[in-house]
């Protein structure tokens, strides 16, 4: 076994509740001393208060963007060329139309206005954003982009700004991404709710959203839509731009299973009606193996290279885990953010 194996199985981050439970998929680097994921803190917006141990501050030099000398400006390189991506991940990212492209322009500029961080982004879900399997490697300098190594300028650029635990956007550990999380959690305790404080803490320009998986079995679908909307519109007060995700299958149970088409067309309907961007994440993972998921039919699955967990590997064959679909299409729409004009 590699030591980065090693490593995995001795630190990864075990998490999951009840139904929303997953050992093999869910791994992380934590940092040497084994710390803790960082608390949020209590920090409301707009408040002026000192700043409390385990907290970010809502202002101060200690987590101001730095941005490396390669990274650059964002710039236009306009939409992905025909042949970069192959139709069968590209698919998950459908064009912005006019009133999307007007509606980010328009969010981005009241962000920054704010004081939010352009080369920060928030992630909020619940087991299967929590996992070290979503994006963290990035953060951590694993990752081969095989063909996709235009998007360095990406990983650079969000890996620009590091917070008082020394992570940066991709391998933070969020407030607002846990395990067994239905979409009500991340609006508990409004106007205190975990979501405010994460946005609170990281003024990120941009929130990657992907929940439902376990409101399939909880929730009532017009319920899970308002709950959407709410996080959709809380994070637009917040100066930030919602990116809403629609949810994998379920191969566990024939019940929940049956619910996911509806679900997904709520989150598509929401974006639509709010004219935010899509991840649709569910395109590329329904004709994978498994429908991209790990065995117990939930959490997607990670490739492994000579057992050695690698969910931001970008080659042909780790193209056909569920993880490795994840990070690559949140990547391209990180890329696609970060260089709209």
């Amino acid at each position: 076994m590699s030591t980065r194996a090693i490593v995995l199985a001795t630190l990864g981050l075990a998490v999951g509740l009840a139904l929303d439970a997953c050992s093999a998929p869910v791994f992380t680097l934590r940092p040497a001393d084994g710390g803790d994921p960082i608390d949020a803190g209590t920090v409301k917006p707009g408040e002026d208060v000192p700043v409390k141990p385990g907290e970010d501050a809502p202002v101060g030099p200690a987590d101001r963007p730095v941005v490396t000398p390669d990274a650059g400006p964002p710039v236009d390189v306009g939409p992905v060329m025909p042949g970069t991506v192959p139709a069968s991940i590209a698919r998950a990212l459908p064009a912005f139309d006019e009133a999307t492209t007007a509606r980010v322009r328009a969010l981005r500029a009241d962000g920054l206005s704010r004081g939010n961080r352009p080369n920060v982004f928030a992630k909020i879900g619940d087991s299967i954003t929590e996992a070290g399997g979503f994006l963290q490697d990035i953060g951590d300098g694993f990752y081969d982009l095989a063909g996709y190594r235009w998007l360095q300028p990406a990983i650079t650029y969000f890996n620009g700004v590091r917070f008082s635990d020394n992570r940066t956007s991709f391998s933070r550990y969020s407030a607002c991404a846990m395990g067994g999380w239905v979409s009500g959690q991340p609006l508990d305790g409004e106007p205190d709710s975990p979501l405010r404080r994460e946005l609170a803490a990281t003024r990120p320009l941009y929130g990657i959203v992907m929940i439902g998986t376990n409101d399939l079995d909880r929730t009532p679908l017009e319920q899970y839509a308002a709950n959407l909307t709410r996080i959709v519109t809380i994070i637009e007060e917040s100066g930030a731009v919602p990116v809403v995700s629609t949810i994998p299958d379920r191969n566990d149970q024939a019940a929940p299973a049956a619910r996911v088409p509806a679900f997904n067309d709520a989150i598509r309907s929401v974006a639509r009606a709010r004219n935010v961007p899509l991840l649709d994440y569910w395109l590329p993972m329904h004709d994978l193996p498994a429908h991209g998921l790990e065995e117990d039919g939930i959490h997607p699955s990670i490739w492994r290279n000579m057992g050695d967990p690698q969910a931001t590997d970008f080659r042909d064959a780790a193209m056909q885990y569920g993880y490795n679909m994840r990070n690559l299409t949140a990547l391209l729409m990180l890329e696609r953010l970060r260089t709209l004009p």
